[in-house]
């Protein structure tokens, strides 16, 4: 599969070895090049044929595993789209970053502790999970009970 975007997208690590529903979804992606052309979940499913909860766990994969670059936005107009220009992969990023501390500042008080503290702690299991050789992802359920 050659690259359809532009030429300092392409130098990312890409694994370009993706399942059909993948592909699918990653070539309607791929023509919704810049903000101005994002497409909305229940939109792109019906163009690929599968149902939205699927496009997003599909994005997610596409983002996560294969490293692929695709942005998303609340904002109009709202959806997935392949960032165009530095100005919004940074708003992407803003973006998801303040949704984040959001979460991790929910899980805190929850825990009654404070969010540097949850940092901290996040930050360990890190560098704990990073120099595991087994795929934390993988493992269901509570820590240290894989399912046989």
């Amino acid at each position: 599969m050659s690259c359809e975007l532009p030429a300092a997208t392409c130098q990312l690590e890409i694994d370009w070895t993706l399942d059909p529903t993948e592909a699918a979804v990653w070539r309607a992606l791929s023509r919704r090049l810049g903000r101005a052309f994002a497409v909305q979940v229940a939109a792109l499913a019906r163009e690929v044929e599968i149902a939205p909860r699927q496009v997003q766990e599909v994005v997610h994969r596409l983002r996560v595993q294969h490293g692929m670059p695709i942005a998303s936005g609340a904002g109009k107009p709202a959806g997935y789209y392949i960032p165009e220009t530095s100005q919004e992969v940074e708003e992407f990023y803003h973006e998801q970053k303040s949704k984040a501390l959001g979460t991790l500042a929910a899980a805190a008080a929850v825990k009654r502790t404070s969010l540097p503290a949850l940092l901290g702690q996040l930050a360990l299991e890190t560098e704990k999970m990073l120099a595991c050789p087994v795929d934390p992802v993988s493992i269901s359920g509570p820590q240290g009970s894989e399912a046989a």
